[in-house]
């Protein structure tokens, strides 16, 4: 079950199924997650190997 603090879904869950605040909990979230993309793949270009762990979850 989505919570605010883990707002993904189950995968495979249309998005029209998610409650209205799991879908802003979610969009609210996307900036950090850019953020973090940006800087992993900054650090990727320098150093690719040793930033893969970083990558798995």
């Amino acid at each position: 079950m989505p919570l605010p603090k883990a707002p993904t879904p189950l995968f495979g869950l249309p998005f029209h199924d998610w409650s209205p605040d799991i879908k802003q909990a979610y969009f609210n979230g996307l900036p950090a997650l850019e953020e973090q993309a940006a800087s992993l793949r900054e650090a990727a270009k320098t150093d690719p190997c040793g930033h893969l762990p970083e990558l798995v979850p």
